[in-house]
């Protein structure tokens, strides 16, 4: 049964760099989604680049929990979870503050 081939297992170096690309791309494509949706005033690119560092977070604990156990890999996954959790429910909090403050304008004004 432990050769089940139901646990996805990087083999090889090369996906170990392949990981390591992804996380640079990702990382750097969340600074500039960052920037711009902030010098554009939106949190749809926000959004989007908070994906992507989701993603970059999911690449480097990918890369930590390369040769640890199985609690340990399903601990960190539990934890990405949690993260993409939290970065959405912060996404929506900007949406619900920029609604709120619109509407304080418009009514105020």
């Amino acid at each position: 049964m432990s050769d089940c081939g139901c646990h996805a297992e990087a083999a090889s170096e090369a996906e170990r760099r392949i990981l390591r690309i992804a996380l640079g791309l990702n990382a750097t494509m969340f600074v500039v989604g960052v920037v711009a949706g902030l010098i554009a005033q939106s949190m749809g690119l926000v959004a989007d680049s908070l994906d992507m560092l989701g993603d970059a977070c999911a690449y480097g604990i990918a890369l930590l929990a390369w040769t640890r156990s199985a609690y340990f890999k399903a601990s960190a996954a539990h934890w990405n979870g949690t993260l993409l959790v939290v970065l959405g429910v912060g996404v929506l909090v900007g949406v619900l503050w920029r609604l709120v403050t619109v509407a304080t304008r418009k009514a105020y004004g």
